[in-house]
C-alpha cells in the first residue's frame, strides 16, 4: 500500500517500461473492479490535434463560475502524478490521490499475476475516475493521443468534442488527414452529441459519417454555430442566441475558434440540464489564462513561452507573434522531440526572418545536439547545448527592442517555466 505521493510516482515510473498496449480490456477491468466510477459522473471527452487544452480551460472556467465542482484529466503531466488531475482549478490533493491509488493497487497486482499488466497511463486513467467520483459534478477528459485507440476512450461521455485535425503523431495515427480524423472521430458515441471545431473538409466528411452512423447529433463550427469577430470582440452565434466576449486574455486568433467551441459546449450542456449563468460564463472565458499558451514569463527582456509542438501549432504561434509583437527583433529558442516534424517547424520560423537557436533538453525523446548538427539546417541556425545559457545571457544583457520566444515540446516549456520561477 502507498503512504506518499513519491511512492506512487516511483511505482508508475517503473510501469513506463510496459509502453503502450492496444485495446481497452485492461482499463475496463480496472474500472469495473472499482465499481465503474466513470459511470457515476458526467463526462466531457475532448480530442483534437491542437486546441484541446485551451478549450477545456474555457469550459472549466465557465462551469466553475456557475458554481460547479469540476475535474480535468489531461496528459502529459509536467510534474508528478498529481499533474494529471485538476480539481476545481487547483492541483489534486495528495491524500485523495493516495486513497484512490490504494483502492486500485490490489487489482493491479492481480492483473500482474495474470500476465495482463496495466500500463502506466491505464492506471493513471483509472485513478482519475476513482479520485474524481466523489469530488466533482462533472469531469473533462482529454485524450492522450488520437481517440479511437486511446485509453480514455473507455468512457461514455455526456458530450464529445473534436477541436482540430492536423498531422501529428503520424507514426501512430497515419499520415493522411482522413486517417487522423478517423482516430479523432473514434470518441463519438451512440446518441451522444459531438461538437467539431475548425477542421479540413476531408476530416469533416469522416467525422460526419461517423456521427451519422452513431446517430450522434453533431454541431460544426462555420455551419451549425458561427464565429464573428469585431475589433476586440469575439461573437459566437448559435441559432437565435449570441455570446459576446468583449476581449480575450489568451492571445492569438486561433483562440477565438477555441472559444467558439467552448461556447457551443456550454450551450449544449444547458440543453442537457445544466444551469449556467451566461454573464458569469462570459466573464470567466474572457479572463481565462492557461500556462504555456503565449504566456509572458519575463518583463525585461520580454520573454514569451508557447508550447507549439507541431506544425499547425507553430503556424498559430507565428501568426500571434506577428499580430501581437511589432517593431522588435524576435529571437526564438526551440527545443523539440525528434519524432516531431521539427525541421518543417524550423523552416517556418526562418521564413519569418527571426533568429533561431536550437537546443536540447533532458528527455529520451528530445532532439539531440548531434542530430541537429547532422541536419541540413545546421548552417542556418544557432545551436546551444544548454538552453539555460541562452536565457541567462538574455536576462543579464536585456534589450528593450528584443523579444524572446521559447517554444517546442510541452516538456521543454515546463522545464523553462520551472527554471524561470526559481531563477528569473
Amino acid at each position: 500500500m502507498f503512504t506518499t505521493i513519491d511512492e506512487i510516482n516511483t511505482f508508475l515510473q517503473k510501469r513506463k517500461k510496459l509502453g503502450m498496449k492496444p485495446g481497452l480490456e485492461r482499463i475496463e477491468k480496472l474500472l469495473n473492479d472499482t465499481g465503474n466510477p466513470d459511470q457515476s459522473i458526467p463526462i466531457i471527452h475532448v480530442a483534437g490535434t491542437n486546441g484541446k487544452g485551451s478549450t477545456i480551460h474555457y469550459i472549466d472556467e465557465a462551469l466553475r463560475a456557475s458554481c460547479y465542482r469540476t475535474g480535468i484529466f489531461s496528459s502529459p503531466s509536467l510534474t508528478d502524478v498529481r499533474g494529471y488531475f485538476t480539481l476545481s482549478g487547483q492541483e489534486s490533493d495528495a491524500d485523495g490521490i493516495i486513497e484512490a491509488m490504494n483502492e486500485l493497487y490490489e487489482i493491479i497486482l492481480f492483473m500482474d499475476q495474470l500476465n495482463d499488466s496495466p500500463t502506466e497511463f491505464e492506471i493513471v486513467t483509472a485513478l482519475a475516475f476513482v479520485y474524481f467520483a466523489s469530488r466533482v459534478d462533472i469531469v473533462i477528459v482529454e485524450t492522450g493521443m488520437g481517440g479511437l485507440l486511446d485509453t480514455t476512450n473507455c468512457v461514455t461521455p455526456l458530450l464529445s468534442i473534436i477541436t482540430t485535425v492536423a498531422k501529428d503523431h503520424e507514426q501512430f495515427l497515419g499520415n493522411t488527414i482522413e486517417a487522423i480524423a478517423t482516430h479523432k472521430a473514434g470518441i463519438i458515441k451512440k446518441n451522444r452529441p459531438v461538437i467539431v471545431g475548425s477542421v479540413p473538409e476531408a476530416a469533416k466528411e469522416v467525422i460526419i459519417q461517423k456521427a451519422e452512423y452513431m446517430q450522434a447529433p453533431y454541431s460544426i463550427l462555420g455551419t451549425d454555430f458561427l464565429l464573428v469577430t469585431a475589433h476586440e470582440k469575439t461573437i459566437v452565434r448559435i441559432k437565435e442566441e449570441q455570446y459576446t466576449i468583449p476581449s480575450l486574455r489568451m492571445k492569438g486568433s486561433h483562440q477565438r475558434n477555441n472559444v467558439a467551441v467552448a461556447c457551443m459546449a456550454l450551450h449544449t450542456l444547458c440543453r442537457l440540464g445544466f444551469s449556467l449563468n451566461e454573464e458569469k460564463c462570459i466573464q470567466a472565458i474572457a479572463h481565462a489564462m492557461l500556462p504555456g499558451r503565449f504566456e509572458q514569463i519575463y518583463d525585461n527582456p520580454f520573454m514569451i513561452v508557447d508550447s507549439a509542438h507541431n506544425v499547425q501549432a507553430m503556424h498559430a504561434l507565428l501568426t500571434t507573434v506577428r499580430d501581437e509583437i511589432s517593431k522588435r527583433r524576435v529571437h526564438v529558442l526551440f527545443g523539440a522531440y525528434r519524432d516531431k516534424a521539427w525541421q518543417e517547424m524550423v523552416r517556418l520560423i526562418r521564413n519569418e526572418h527571426f533568429s533561431i537557436t536550437l537546443t536540447t533538453f533532458s528527455d529520451k525523446r528530445a532532439l539531440t545536439i548531434d542530430e541537429i548538427r547532422k541536419s541540413d539546417l545546421a548552417n542556418d541556425v544557432l545551436i546551444e547545448a544548454d538552453w539555460r545559457t541562452c536565457l541567462m545571457k538574455a536576462i543579464m544583457t536585456p534589450d528593450n527592442d528584443e523579444v524572446y520566444v521559447i517554444t517546442g515540446s510541452f516538456r521543454f516549456i515546463a522545464m523553462v517555466r520551472s527554471w524561470m520561477k526559481k531563477n528569473g
